[in-house]
This record gives C-alpha cells, structure tokens and sequence, in this order.
C-alpha cells in the first residue's frame, strides 16, 4: 500500500516538472485565476491563498490627496481537468471593482493613479479590489 502511495505521488509530482509542461501550466493557471485581467504587473499566485497588491497603471504615481476602493467578489468550483471546466466555474459574483465606483467612492474627481489588490483562497473565494488615488 505505501509503495502505490509512493508511485502515485511521484508520478503527480513528475507531472509538475519539464519547462513546457510547467509553463503551459502556468498559464493555464494565470488563466483560470486572473481571467482576462491584464495589468503591467502580474505578481505570482499561491495554490491555497494569494493576496497581493499591484499597480493598474503605470507612469508618474502622484497618489494625491484621497483614495477610493471598490470591491467585487466571487465564490466558484477550482480548475478542473475536465472539458469546459480547466477554468473553473464562477457560481456567484457580485459587486462594483470599477475605476469610476472607487473615484466616487473617495470623492475623486480627477484620478492620478489606480492599483489593485488580488486575494484568492483555494481557487474557490476570490476578491478583487481597485484602489484610486487622486483629488
């Protein structure tokens, strides 16, 4: 019994090794994680939690005087290896991440710079928020 446990986590460990394999899997994974987000920074994301904060924009950062957020959420099933299902499955999503919500969030008029922060758990909960800043 603890030689087929042995066999079966080398072979699931074998599967994470080789350059292509790794990096089709990373983008397979970036995908199923970010979804279509593109922004220029991309940090990496953890397999059970993720969170971080990374510029929207990029250019001068004159942050200014007031900050606004705005969040959305989503709670779905993890990537699966199945057909249709290599992105996972978003059952509910709600909220506003949009630059124009955290602006009057803050009571911005006039947006300097925007960032946002990722947090992930388990592939299953996921938050998004945009952070503006300005005057």
């Amino acid at each position: 019994m603890k030689a087929v446990l042995a066999l079966g986590l080398l072979l699931a460990l074998s599967t994470l090794c080789g350059c292509a394999a790794t990096t089709q899997r990373a983008l397979s994974v970036n995908r199923a994680l970010y979804g279509d987000l593109k922004a220029p920074v991309m940090p990496p994301a953890g397999v059970v939690w993720t969170s971080y904060r990374a510029p929207l924009d990029v250019g001068p950062t004159d942050f200014g005087s007031k900050t606004g957020r705005a969040t959305s959420h989503q709670i779905g099933l993890p990537p699966l290896p199945f057909y249709g299902l290599t992105r996972g499955v978003s059952l509910f999503a709600w909220g506003d991440a949009s630059k124009e919500t955290a602006a009057r969030q803050g009571g911005i008029t006039e947006i300097e710079h925007a960032d946002y922060r990722l947090q992930i758990f388990v592939f299953v909960y996921k938050r998004f928020t945009t952070e503006v800043y300005g005057d």
